[in-house]
């Protein structure tokens, strides 16, 4: 922790069409941001915290914010809201105890996630978060990993077999002798001549076909998809199948995510997995606003700010591991 970090520059706080200012002074601004952070999680006490409050005139502003932010009860929820929920009830000192562990996570220290590190060790291919990567496997097929993403692959005399342990993929599969399936959460997707993804994602998988058909075996039901449809298995439960529109359907494989008048709360959750860190709404209102567009997805952060502009919210960054819309 230091005592006596760089001079920073005025608030970068986004307010509606506010522009977007220099990345030098951001950097300087979301040091002294990460640096009231921890003194407000150290208590904020003694000479050396005063010391710092007068090395430079940004210094008290900064936490001032960020100590508004902390005790803001909406932040607090939101807060809480990413991680999971206790059963049982939980005394306020142990739950601030562990909220400030979890910003200390929030900040970097030593959490995979936030690093942009890969989530699964030991699997044949992963990803980490924020990248993508397509990998040729034994046989000849074409595998693309979406961000934090794993995978098996193996062949045996009676089938070649992908286990996808979590994320996103699209194959084109090769064709062989030997059948080509895919296994997910106790769901088997049989290709039949076929370019098609798989996302695994909160209880929910989504197969959606490019090109050729698939055929999908759940413990409560089969069915068969063809190109430009989609379907669902939600929690252990099949849903109908649906149209696509492949290019929006497809477009992560470029980079690209696109959405028309969908809440803000889906798109950021989107956003999420590709930032290393912490998104954060914390005004519970600004979830249900509609949003339309198309962005960059190695761009999340500037994403976030255009969408914070066309909502309507305040954009601050706190760390380079922490963006709270409120």
């Amino acid at each position: 922790m230091s005592d006596s970090p760089g001079k920073a520059p005025p608030s970068n706080v986004i307010e509606g069409d506010e522009s977007i200012r220099g990345q030098s002074s951001g950097d300087a601004l979301t040091s002294a941001r990460a640096a009231a952070l921890d003194w407000l999680l150290a208590g904020a006490q003694g000479d050396a915290f005063q010391a710092w409050l007068k090395a430079d005139p940004a210094n008290a502003p900064a936490f001032a914010e960020v100590a508004r932010l902390w005790h803001d009860p909406s932040f607090l929820a939101a807060l809480h809201g990413q991680t999971r929920k206790p059963r049982r009830r939980i005394a306020r000192p142990v739950l601030a105890l562990a909220a400030s562990f979890l910003v200390v996570a929030i900040l970097g220290w030593g959490s995979l996630r936030l690093a942009g590190l890969p989530l699964h060790w030991g699997d044949d291919y992963t990803t980490r978060i924020g990248a993508q990567q397509t990998e040729t496997l034994a046989d000849g097929s074409l595998l693309t990993l979406d961000t934090g993403s794993a995978v098996d692959f193996g062949v045996s005399q009676s089938e070649r077999r992908l286990t996808l342990q979590d994320g996103r993929i699209f194959i084109a599969v090769h064709h062989a002798a030997l059948p080509f399936r895919v296994h997910v959460s106790g769901i088997t997707v049989q290709d039949i001549g076929t370019a098609f993804s798989v996302e695994r994602r909160d209880g929910r998988v989504t197969v959606a076909v490019r090109q050729g058909a698939v055929a999908i075996e759940t413990p409560n039901g089969a069915v068969r998809v063809r190109a430009g449809q989609a379907v669902s298995v939600d929690h252990g439960a099949l849903q109908p199948v649906q149209s696509i529109d492949p290019s929006m359907t497809f477009a992560w494989l470029d980079h690209r995510l696109f959405f028309q008048n969908a809440p803000l709360g889906e798109v950021v959750a989107d956003l999420r997995r590709y930032q290393p860190g912490w998104i954060i709404i914390a005004r519970p209102s600004l979830a249900d606003i509609k949003v339309s567009g198309g962005y960059d997805l190695r761009r999340p952060a500037a994403a976030i700010l255009d969408l914070a502009k066309l909502s309507g919210a305040s954009v601050t960054q706190v760390s380079d591991r922490l963006l709270i819309l409120h």
